[in-house]
């Protein structure tokens, strides 16, 4: 993105997508974002496109990190609103609870998804020179930004499972799925979900691709084709049947609050006079 006219052409796309169909928000990995720009992207974004851009950048100060970054992306449109907020407010809500981790690789912010307060996380895992580093990275540096009404996009640059997230019939050695396991274990104690999978069953499935040596290898892309990002969800099911819900007039009036939701009003009552933090 940081080739010129390709945040631009990123940003369109968004933007195309988003008038085709309501999308709450997407999630990028990319190599190139840059701090320095940042002001910049939010205002092209904003006035241009109308696409709200929270990302998180490498540190200038810190030598170590090699300047891999995320972003959340979120149409205007689909900012949903509290009751007597603007959209203004609204922005600057989210915005206020950006938060990201050390060198861009995970950037997350809280806001409402139908109704629900909801923490959006983009996360670009480490490979090739800092590969080892990949398991720590899940368990340490993503894990505080995963909650149970998590949505996680992520670029995990593993598989869940080899046998149909990969595909390298030109390739002897063994899929390197370093941080598999710490990814699972991650998700499976957030209780989340991978979306993809749920839809597809046991199909095969594959989403990115690198051409091994840079192309040169028996069967091209093709043999170096593998899924290597996904995207997890909170598990909403349960939530069509909790007493948390829009009351029959908002969802009339097409308020998304839970204002005037009576169990709502209850434990809010309730967690003032018998928070766990008093």
């Amino acid at each position: 993105l940081a080739s010129p006219g390709r945040l631009d052409d990123c940003l369109y796309a968004i933007q195309q997508e988003q008038r085709q169909g309501a999308v709450a928000a997407f999630f990028l990995q990319e190599h190139n974002l840059h701090p320095s720009t940042d002001g910049a992207t939010v205002r092209k974004a904003g006035a241009r496109y109308g696409l709200l851009w929270l990302a998180g950048y490498k540190l200038a100060s810190d030598p170590r990190t090699k300047g891999h970054g995320t972003a959340i992306v979120i149409p205007y449109d689909s900012i949903e609103l509290k009751q007597g907020e603007s959209r203004h407010e609204a922005i600057r809500r989210i915005q206020a609870t950006r938060q990201a981790a050390k060198g861009g690789r995970a950037t997350t912010a809280v806001t409402l998804v139908g109704g629900r307060t909801t923490r959006l996380t983009a996360a670009y895992a480490p490979t090739g020179t800092e590969i080892t580093s990949r398991p720590d990275f899940f368990k340490m540096k993503l894990a505080p930004y995963v909650t149970p009404s998590t949505v996680l996009g992520i670029d995990a640059n593993c598989v869940p499972d080899p046998v149909l997230d990969v595909n390298r019939p030109a390739v002897e050695s063994e899929y390197d799925n370093r941080g598999a396991l710490e990814l699972n274990d991650l998700v499976d104690s957030r209780h989340l979900i991978d979306v993809a999978r749920e839809q597809l069953g046991l199909d095969r499935f594959y989403t990115a691709h690198h051409a091994v040596a840079a192309g040169i290898t028996e069967g091209g892309p093709e043999g170096a084709r593998a899924r290597l990002d996904g995207f997890w969800r909170s598990v909403s099911q349960a939530a069509r049947f909790s007493p948390v819900q829009r009351s029959p007039w908002d969802v009339w009036l097409g308020t998304w609050s839970l204002d005037h939701n009576p169990a709502y009003l209850a434990f809010d009552a309730i967690s003032r006079i018998a928070s766990p933090y008093q």
